[in-house]
């Protein structure tokens, strides 16, 4: 026999690829098919609570592109066991299992990866299920449940709703105040009309004055859209004012001097100081006194020391 061309080997070659390149594809297939259906199971069976159909989203099939490199997916901030923070963490692993499917495409790799991510007293309780072979472990939905029941914060709708009541916009822009909001509001599950309710009695005086003579739209989107473009133009219209007159700055009041009242003596010559804080006499002075007969204590003449009334009681008699 005849050896073959290098152009029919070649096309030998090409064909087995393109057989081997269909098989390929049909356990690809195959393989889709049977996740899917597992998934379709696995949420049949927890459809009757409603745990784990609030954190994990229905998975989109898979399309052509799933052969290719799944795209990189930062894992969660490890979870310490804060309550506040239970939701959070198990979205985040929810969003890294729907990326990576491939990657967690069974519930022993999504129960150890977020074993893998647990710290603190979480880490502890999940390795005694693994030393113990606790059937919690079997499925990842009944090992979300036990760890709802054990990290979940059963008080979390009651403690947004009073935090909520208590939220006020005080100086805040109003924007803050929507975001902070808009945070309690997902946590409280209220209705919409309880929202725009709270959402209007949390607002500052001046936009309440404004809604006032505007009036509230019907939704909530809508109401807070017009407090930003109401809060704004106050805000504007402040700018605007306080460039054009500029605040004049006070000025301390001038204190006036101790009045000081002039009287003559008797004699003409130096006026007397009524009034003024009385030291001790200088010696030239206690000599005028003496020489005009003046009072060696007011300095007014007519009098002694010892008589004069502008004395204390308590020094009449007693010489200079």
């Amino acid at each position: 026999m005849e050896p073959a061309s290098v152009p029919e080997t070649l096309a030998a070659i090409a064909q087995q690829l393109h057989i081997l390149t269909q098989s390929v594809q049909a356990l690809e297939a195959n393989q889709t098919a049977m996740q899917v259906h597992q998934e379709r199971l696995e949420q049949g069976l927890t459809s009757s609570g409603t745990s784990r159909s609030m954190v994990e989203p229905p998975t989109p099939p898979l399309d052509n592109a799933a052969t290719g490199p799944e795209p990189y997916v930062s894992p969660p901030e490890k979870f310490d066991g804060d309550r506040k923070q239970f939701r959070c963490f198990i979205t985040s692993c929810q969003i890294m299992f729907s990326l990576q499917r491939r990657t967690y495409n069974t519930d022993f790799a999504r129960v150890r990866s977020v074993i893998s991510l647990l710290t603190g007293r979480p880490q502890r309780w999940a390795h005694h299920l693994l030393r113990t072979h606790n059937p919690v472990l079997n499925s990842w939905s009944t090992f979300y449940e036990a760890m709802e029941e054990m990290y979940d914060d059963p008080h979390r709708t009651t403690n947004a709703a009073q935090a909520l009541d208590n939220l006020k916009q005080g100086r805040n822009d109003v924007e803050e105040y929507i975001t902070d909001f808009k945070h309690l509001a997902l946590e409280s599950e209220w209705n919409e009309p309880a929202l725009i309710a709270q959402f209007r009695k949390g607002l500052s005086e001046a936009l309440k004055d404004e809604l006032a003579r505007t009036g509230l739209p019907s939704s909530l989107d809508k109401t807070m859209s017009l407090c930003i473009d109401i809060d704004r133009r106050i805000r504007e219209r402040r700018a605007e004012r306080a460039s054009t007159h500029p605040a004049t700055p006070t000025r301390k009041p001038t204190i006036p001097p101790p009045y000081m009242s002039s009287q003559p003596t008797d004699s003409g010559d130096e006026p007397m100081q009524v009034g003024a804080a009385r030291g001790p006499l200088t010696e030239a002075e206690r000599s005028r006194r003496r020489s005009l007969g003046l009072c060696m204590y007011c300095g007014r003449a007519g009098h002694q020391v010892r008589e004069c009334r502008e004395k204390p009681n308590a020094r009449i008699g007693k010489p200079l």
